[in-house]
């Protein structure tokens, strides 16, 4: 036997273990990596080093060290250069010679390291006195042989142990070692490393595809057109949400599908949205009633609407389901379940964490502990504050969404898989986890992928489709939690802008999307039809800042067509408390303009939404309520109109004698003539108008 294998064979006998090390090299990736350990101090010392003193590793290779392997880095064209210090001596690549014997890495599925051993033999050229740990007396020697091991969870060796050093008489090897050891207290290591993080294999149509999904709703009929052809036979038709019921009466003007939308969406608790082309319109709606609120059973709390009456017509909405949907919350549960979100608490105890549990929790319709969450009032997944709300079912605040990342940085830095927003083959909107990376091609075929409703396992397919994938965001646990999220429905855009004038959002003047805030991100998602290929879900528009966000913010909103729409402001502190949530009405047309100031405090907590409105914006929102039907009465109408005319041409305390006659013909009229959401646009538009004076 050589001397490398005679040694590595003794090295193992003192630890009472055999192991077989399987030399191998990887396929190339092209993608230099570096990779850094920092060990905890020695607790026993055995052998003349400082007692503080930590094991550190740091070595460079020429691509991501492949998973699933044993490898032998000594001599190996794949390590490119390396420096470890056991405390005793440090050995490079420069000064290997004089010690350098053998490197033995073993990774994981993921390519993350979870053993390694070095060991060669030192020539101090004097006499070095060692107390030995395990048998013998205190010896002296010249040269010394070293092995530190690093195997904390006892995989390879049978036993656990970091950072273990020992030393033995060279080349008697008498046996008579001494050992330092941390008592298994394990470094970490940082740096890039393998381009890869596995997930499960879960699908969003087995075995739970039939179930229903969030609680959306899809029209049976379809419609010709939008504002032409009528919804109702009768005239009048009837919502049931739960146990709660609503009567939508009907006049020549509404009996269509905008008309009816906008009365559902005037409802509290629904949200109503058109989707299709002419000669194929649909409805969908939302029960928006459960987004934060306890909606179990299912069976009890589903949306109904009726031509007449329920009791006497039939249902026209249908459920919609996980196979056709399911896309996006089987992707988030593939992410949840990587960073060891193993269950969701309910209150008969934890059940286990899959894509059906998950879209109940973000449905609230299993029986919770505390509220679970969150779609929102599209009916998309809330990416960005879902994770936070299972994680507060966890009792454990950690957990938080990063829209912001770069997909290389996640998957070989971060080792984390990245939910990616891609088109489908139908065209339409969906969602797969990226896992990996390898090699060096660029038409998407380096990207290995768990795709929940087609058989792809690459983004090649999906690199050749418009429009082109781009990330959605991965779930991690960053030391500062503090973050505020701003989102708007269908109706609206956003445009965030800080003290500083950096911008993050949609710019409607250069048609770009902008990301200058610092730690921020924008998305746009969707979630269409993965079975009949339709977008029946809305479009929502949100902008995210991570870490340091005490501040005043102007947040402008876009608007993209006709209709109402909230501003909704999601807010946590730096140990991740989250703070009450803020939404905000509004009213949209197509190229109108709103403004609010978002304080946000030193806690990360959002301390006030306020609404910074113009004499033109206020004139714009009267006239957006009127043709959305929420001011029925165009005398009144025209009396607000004057009213707010005439205070722009007045000044000091005569303007604010006009407001505030304003405000009091709002509020006279709040449920009459002038409903929805609309008195609350109304008199926040006045209060901005008194303030700003």
């Amino acid at each position: 036997m050589d001397i490398k294998k005679l040694w590595l064979f003794l090295a193992l006998r003192t630890l009472g273990v055999v192991a077989l090390l399987v030399i191998l090299t990887s396929p190339s990736s092209g993608q230099e990596t570096t990779y850094t350990y920092s060990g905890n101090a020695y607790q026993t010392i055995g052998f003349s080093s400082p007692a503080v003193c930590p094991v550190t590793v740091s070595f460079t290779t020429t691509e991501p060290l492949p998973s699933n392997s044993n490898l032998n880095l000594h001599d190996n064209p794949l390590l490119k250069n390396f420096s470890i210090s056991n405390c005793f001596n440090t050995v490079t690549d420069k000064n290997q010679d004089t010690f350098f014997e053998f490197f033995f890495i073993i990774t994981d599925g993921d390519g993350k390291i979870q053993y390694w051993s070095v060991g060669g033999v030192v020539d101090q050229g004097i006499n070095v006195q060692v107390t030995p740990t395990l048998i013998g007396g205190p010896f002296t020697a010249t040269r010394v042989s070293v092995h530190t091991v690093y195997d904390p969870l006892g995989k390879f060796l049978g036993s656990q142990v970091s950072d273990f050093t020992f030393y033995d008489n060279y080349p008697n090897r008498d046996h008579r070692d001494a050992t330092n050891s941390n008592s298994n207290s394990p470094g970490v290591w940082t740096g890039s490393g393998s381009c890869r993080a596995s997930v499960k294999n879960w699908k969003q149509f087995t075995p739970w595809g039939s179930n229903d999904y969030d609680q959306s709703y899809i029209s049976a009929l379809r419609y010709t057109t939008r504002s032409s052809t009528p919804v109702s036979r009768t005239g009048r038709m009837e919502l049931q949400n739960g146990t709660s019921t609503f009567g939508i009466p009907l006049t020549v003007a509404t009996n269509n599908l905008d008309g009816l939308a906008t009365l559902i969406s005037a409802i509290p608790g629904t949200n109503a949205l058109i989707g299709g082309s002419p000669g194929n319109f649909y409805l969908s709606v939302y029960n928006t009633r459960c987004d934060r609120t306890d909606c179990f059973p299912r069976p009890v709390n589903g949306l109904h609407l009726c031509d007449g009456t329920c009791a006497t017509g039939t249902d026209i909405l249908a459920p919609k389901t996980m196979s056709a949907y399911g896309c996006g919350v089987t992707a988030l549960a593939l992410v949840l379940d990587y960073v060891k979100i193993a269950s969701i608490q309910e209150a008969g105890g934890p059940q286990p964490l899959d894509p059906l549990e998950l879209n109940e929790f973000m449905s609230n319709t299993i029986d919770l502990t505390r509220a679970g969450g969150l779609f929102n009032s599209e009916g998309n997944v809330d990416w960005l504050n879902t994770p936070r709300f299972v994680g507060a079912n966890q009792q454990n605040s950690k957990f938080t969404f990063d829209a912001g990342v770069e997909l290389d940085d996640a998957l070989c830095t971060d080792h984390l898989p990245v939910i990616e927003k891609v088109t489908s083959p139908h065209g339409t909107s969906h969602f797969v986890v990226v896992t990996g990376k390898q090699g060096s091609a660029t038409d998407g075929s380096q990207y290995s992928i768990q795709d929940p409703g087609y058989s792809d396992t690459t983004l090649q397919n999906y690199f050749q489709r418009i429009p082109a994938p781009s990330v959605v965001g991965v779930v991690r646990d960053p030391a500062d939690l503090s973050e505020f999220n701003v989102s708007v429905g269908d109706n609206g855009d956003l445009l965030l802008i800080d003290a500083n004038g950096r911008r993050t959002g949609f710019d409607d003047v250069s048609g770009q999307e902008i990301r200058d805030i610092p730690s921020s991100a924008y998305l746009r998602t969707q979630t269409g039809d993965d079975e009949s290929g339709d977008t029946t879900t809305g479009l929502t528009h949100s902008v995210q800042v991570r870490t340091g966000v005490e501040g005043s913010y102007t947040l402008s909103v876009l608007g993209l067509q006709l209709g109402p729409y909230a501003v909704t402001v999601h807010s946590y502190s730096q140990d991740g408390t989250a703070a009450p949530v803020v939404s905000v009405p509004g009213v949209a047309s197509l190229g109108s303009t709103a403004s609010f100031q978002i304080g946000v405090s030193s806690s990360g907590g959002v301390a006030a939404v306020t609404r910074l409105a113009s004499f033109q914006t206020t004139l714009d929102d009267i006239s957006n309520c009127v043709q959305l039907g929420l001011i029925d009465n165009a005398g009144i109408a025209n009396s607000l109109s004057t009213k707010i005319l005439a205070a722009q041409k007045s000044v000091g305390a005569s303007r604010d004698k006009i407001l505030n006659a304003f405000e009091k013909e709002v509020n006279a009229q709040a449920g009459k003539h002038i409903t929805g959401v609309a008195p609350d646009v109304l008199l926040q538009d006045a209060d901005s108008l008194i303030a700003s004076r």
